[in-house]
């Protein structure tokens, strides 16, 4: 059950100067405007998004703008002034204020922008769901990361639910996303990822993997390492020029929860880098922009840790790894707590309206 507009609106306002930029003024006037059931969204506060794409989502009847979500500042993957309302670590970033927005149920999506992992892992860091559709052709201007790689940025959507996010880039693209069949999976080779728990990325797949229906293909491939981008977006290039409708699947995670994984620290001694962010908890997600692929990712029931499904360039790939997406989606149970306590604020209380 969703929060009522003015409930999203009540939260909103409480969220102005955090997570919240600025409020629709016009979101009643424009509700009335829309279809039934109508989703609420973010943008992410910056001028890289086209505003054609915003015009074109404001002139549905299936969306309402309703919020300027915040973004870190300077794009950094680690926003310092924002807290992560599941993990009480500092919130991933860059779209750091949208993928809050969503969990504490003001949107139901919002739109942002991924350069090194800005849409996919503040989506992993809240349990959200998201669609970074860079090989869909939804890209933006050229940046450069804070460890000095060169890339154009893609767009991305993160929501409360997988078809949200689905829908929202076939609305961009103009393409349907559905229809895909099964096909090649690739994950990491054992002994080649380990994840922050120091278990082994492989093992941890293991039972997704063994869940997927007939049809699907797994291939073990070895990565140098998965949580070095400057390595793993030639690799994923190089797969996706053999392959090209080939899905990578990674467990990312948990994201940013036990040390925050961002390479700005780590440009000092190594000592300060160890304490401050010595834990890599981010691995293909930070590559699959810059090696100009689509990725999706589904929430575990894991905290912070997300299932990564990544292609390369082309709608016939995407429908792949959507369809690749819907599966693990189906295995999944999420904590009846995130829904209780976060996207639909069942447990909130009735706010104090003493001076209206």
């Amino acid at each position: 059950m969703a929060l009522p507009l003015e409930d999203r609106i009540a939260v909103a306002r409480r969220a102005r100067g955090r997570s919240v930029v600025s409020l629709n003024p016009r979101a009643r006037e424009r509700a009335a405007e829309k279809g039934p059931g109508f989703l609420t969204v973010g943008v992410k506060d910056t001028a890289d998004l086209p505003r054609e794409l915003l015009d074109l989502i404001d002139a549905s009847p299936a969306y309402l703008l309703l919020t300027v979500d915040r973004m870190s500042d300077l794009g950094r993957s680690v926003d310092a002034e924002l807290v992560n309302p599941l993990t009480y670590r500092p919130m991933t970033g860059s779209t750091s204020g949208g993928a809050v927005n969503v969990l504490k149920g003001i949107n139901d999506l919002c739109v942002g922008t991924d350069g090194g992992g800005s849409v996919l892992a503040p989506a992993a860091a809240t349990s959200l769901y998201s669609l970074m559709g860079k090989g869909l052709g939804l890209v933006t201007g050229v940046g450069r990361s804070t460890d000095d790689l060169t890339f154009t940025g893609g767009i991305g959507f993160i929501g409360n639910a997988l078809e949200r996010v689905v829908g929202l880039a076939e609305l961009a693209t103009g393409a349907s996303l559905g229809g895909g069949e099964p096909g090649r999976v690739v994950v990491p080779a054992r002994g080649c990822a380990t994840l922050p728990d120091g278990s082994d990325m492989r093992d941890r797949l293991d039972p997704y993997v063994e869940g997927l229906g007939s049809g699907w293909e797994v291939e073990e491939r070895s990565f140098s390492d998965p949580y070095e981008r400057a390595v793993t977006v030639g690799e994923l290039g190089t797969l996706w020029e053999e392959r090209p409708a080939a899905c990578v699947l990674s467990l990312e995670g948990p994201v940013d929860l036990l040390a925050p994984d961002e390479t700005i620290p780590r440009g000092f001694r190594p000592r300060t880098a160890g304490v401050v962010a010595g834990v890599r908890s981010k691995a293909l997600c930070k590559s699959v922009n810059m090696a100009g692929g689509t990725g999706v990712t589904v929430p575990t029931d894991e905290l912070a840790t997300a299932l990564l499904v990544s292609c390369g360039p082309g709608l016939a790939a995407a429908r792949v790894a959507c369809a690749l997406a819907r599966e693990l989606d189906a295995m999944v149970e999420l904590p009846a707590a995130l829904t209780h306590y976060f996207l639909d604020r069942t447990k909130a209380p009735h706010p104090l309206e003493l001076f209206s």
